[in-house]
């Protein structure tokens, strides 16, 4: 109604009215538009500028060095499979040269789960170039942490294993069998070694592989339906395919090595977080205070008395250490996508 007021009232203005009305109008809104660009739009796109480029700066700011991290630790791997795998060996000479490579390998570990954790603590603080970018690099390094932290294919392998010696077709068990067959295996391996602190079953005791044989021989009988005795076992040498050294590291552990390798840092230097030094890392080995060194050691078991020379069963670092190896070329390459 108002409007049709308004607009009978214009008509009936002369034309000189009706042209200031209009100039005056059209500078109304002109004005108005002016000062709601000036002092509303530009600043929130100003903002988002700045906060674009402060979140791509963040994320170069940690790219560089979580890739020369991964690219560190690669060529220590690649160093050890191909030309000095006895770095790592057992009888080493106890001099400063195979100290080094044992603490160095160490810590090229733990300095990339320190990165890591950096990274993701302020992802949301990053800008990486692309989402198909970001979801490539967040794939890796959760293939990455799986390298370090899975055992299930272990327990899957130990349980075939068995049942090749038993002569047992898994085709012919019913579904799910094998599966729960392995995780029961594994906790009666675990049950053996842990009262001792032995890193596989081998090493227990006369004692303790009984009780494993005899426990054993009651699961067969409930799961596989099979009638064996512990000599049996005993005779398909049972205990040495059962015992697979491991080095699993688990993801909480990943999480909790990853806080002990860094350190705060100001903001305005582009990052919240640095990594230790490798000083700083070995003055905490040798520290008095050993809260450091039970995260550290949970890391060296990885690397101790370890020979990838040759092809051993009885050792899944081995192939551990080729499927880590492999993830950090892929993660590599992810980062080597986002050079800004």
């Amino acid at each position: 109604m108002f409007l049709c007021v308004l607009t009978d009232w214009f008509s009936n203005q002369e034309p000189q009215v009706k042209a200031a009305i209009i100039i005056g109008s059209v500078t109304l809104v002109t004005v108005c538009l002016g000062f709601f660009i000036k002092d509303y739009l530009i600043p929130i796109r100003l903002e988002k500028r700045k906060a674009k480029i402060e979140r791509v700066s963040v994320f170069r700011n940690y790219r560089t060095p979580l890739k020369d991290s991964a690219l560190s630790f690669k060529r220590r791997l690649d160093e050890i499979f191909r030309t000095r795998a006895h770095i790592l060996w057992k009888d080493n000479p106890a001099n400063d040269f195979y100290n080094y490579k044992l603490i160095s390998t160490n810590y090229r570990l733990c300095s990339l789960l320190g990165w890591i954790y950096a990274f993701r603590k302020e992802e949301s603080y990053l800008q990486v170039p692309s989402k198909k970018l970001r979801k490539q690099i967040m794939v890796q390094l959760d293939a990455f942490s799986t390298s370090l932290a899975d055992g299930q294919g272990v327990e899957m392998d130990v349980a075939k294993r068995l049942l090749v010696l038993l002569n047992i077709d898994a085709a012919n068990l019913q579904e799910g069998v094998v599966e729960k067959f392995s995780v029961e295996i594994d906790h009666l391996i675990q049950k053996a070694i842990a009262s001792e602190n032995k890193h596989v079953l081998a090493e227990a005791s006369e004692e303790n592989h009984d009780a494993f044989l005899s426990s054993l021989t009651t699961l067969i009988k409930d799961q596989l339906k099979r009638e064996v005795d512990q000599g049996q076992l005993r005779e398909l040498n049972v205990i040495d395919e059962a015992s697979i050294r491991l080095g699993l590291i688990y993801r909480d552990w990943q999480q909790g090595i990853g806080d002990l390798m860094i350190k705060e840092r100001g903001k305005d230097n582009g990052r919240s977080y640095d990594v230790i030094s490798f000083r700083e890392f070995e003055n905490m080995i040798v520290s008095a205070d050993t809260s450091g060194q039970l995260w550290l050691n949970r890391t060296m078991r990885l690397f101790e008395n370890l020979d990838v020379s040759r092809d051993n069963r009885a050792d899944n670092r081995i192939d551990q250490l080729k499927r880590i190896s492999v993830s950090l070329g892929k993660l590599i390459t992810a980062l080597d996508k986002c050079k800004l």
